[in-house]
């Protein structure tokens, strides 16, 4: 994928659910000194499990699949019983582009 084209699939991603990102970078000498991005390591929060095994078997079933895991994080409540953080499972996909 060119860096360019970036914008648009950042957008797309961000609907999905999409926390964080980290891109991996390459020069193409041949093709006229482009930026590609070769890899990823995109990281998604959902707040219902089903969402976070629904996109583990997206990335899964993905030809670009190069490792998934699924993480738990527990929410918090203060001292008054308020709820600060809500549970949020967090998947976690490396791609390769």
């Amino acid at each position: 994928m060119k860096y360019t084209e970036l914008e648009d699939y950042l957008n797309e991603k961000i609907s999905q659910g999409l926390v964080k990102i980290d891109l991996n970078l390459a020069l193409d000498d041949t093709l006229g000194q482009d930026l590609y991005v070769i890899k990823t390591k995109e990281t998604y929060e959902f707040f219902e499990e089903a969402d976070a095994d629904a996109m583990i078997n997206k990335v899964r079933c993905s030809q670009e699949f190069a490792g998934v895991e699924k993480k738990f994080k527990q929410g918090k409540v203060n001292k008054a019983g308020e709820i600060i953080r809500d549970d949020a499972w967090y998947v976690v996909a490396k791609l390769l582009k």
